[in-house]
């Protein structure tokens, strides 16, 4: 039997979330949080299997030891706080493999061996409050340094159709999400519910003004020829990797995730490397971007 690759695992479908109560309890707005106006939130467009593939193509096909067994049963829910803990555990078994194998890999590749841990709820202080992450995904020991936060609702309460038709009430976990960020300092994050993950990239304007890009994939999605919820939370940490890339910037600085450098080599070839997993080709592929180094 053939060893499974990164992508063979993350490619792996998430159990189905089924809820079994009424009326259930959602999550209270928080005057806290950080401020979204719906004007500055777009979908995330190029955050797609094709351009993850390009990027993180040959990281995807390593092999890995991770068993590639039932990865989690179908669970019934009572309230979020059931949904939560359900939806973490299952995310956890496909991802915690490859991200602790392959986060070594991509961080000796950017010069920095890189071991990713996680924590659930942790403590973010802002003064006398503290703000609480659901899964935050994290380097260092002494000192950790934040890679990817998130949050979690009830697809009962909130689901991503309503930022794609730009309802205002439907920006609340995204302001949840960039308090978050702001407080962690990444730009990267996701929100959890029992029917999509949607992962989430923070721009800031001139002023300080956060804004967001964002994708949803579906918890039903499975296949290496989709893009899943373990290989899209994945990438995000994966890109988190590149510390220059982390931190919320404005949209000049943030750059499109399909950029490749070009270098000349001193025979006249070109070679092309990507911006945040460091990888290099002799071309580029199809939908990808370059800038000259």
């Amino acid at each position: 039997m053939a060893v499974p690759t990164i992508h063979n695992v993350l490619a792996m479908p998430t159990p189905n979330f089924t809820l079994n109560a009424d009326n259930p309890w959602g999550v209270r707005d928080c005057p806290t949080w950080t401020r979204i106006q719906s004007r500055h939130v777009r979908q995330w467009d190029a955050f797609n299997l094709n351009n993850l593939s390009s990027a993180f193509g040959n990281i995807l096909r390593q092999p890995t030891s991770v068993g590639m067994g039932a990865m989690g049963t179908d669970r019934e829910f009572r309230n979020l706080a059931e949904m939560k803990s359900h939806a973490i555990d299952s995310l956890l078994k496909i991802v915690e493999g490859p991200v602790a194998t392959i986060g070594q890999l991509l961080g000796q590749r950017l010069e920095s061996v890189t071991v990713v841990d996680h924590v659930r709820d942790v403590a973010l202080p802002e003064g006398t409050r503290h703000y609480t992450p659901s899964l935050t995904f994290y380097v260092g020991t002494t000192t950790r340094a934040y890679l990817v936060v998130s949050c979690v609702r009830l697809s009962a309460h909130w689901t991503s159709e309503g930022l794609k038709e730009q309802q205002a009430n439907s920006l609340s976990p995204l302001c949840q999400l960039a308090k978050y960020a702001k407080l962690s300092g990444t730009r990267y994050g996701f929100i959890m519910t029992d029917k999509e993950v949607v992962v989430v990239r923070f721009i800031v304007d001139s002023t300080g003004q956060y804004g967001a890009e964002w994708q949803a994939i579906p918890q039903s999605a499975s296949g290496e020829g989709t893009l899943t919820v373990g290989l899209a939370v994945w990438a995000l940490i994966m890109m988190s990797l590149h510390e220059s890339h982390r931190a919320v910037a404005t949209e000049a600085e943030t750059l499109p995730i399909n950029l490749w450098w070009r270098e000349q080599g001193v025979d006249g070839k070109f070679t092309y490397r990507h911006h945040l997993s460091g990888r290099e080709l002799p071309y580029l592929h199809s939908g990808a971007v370059y800038r000259d180094s």
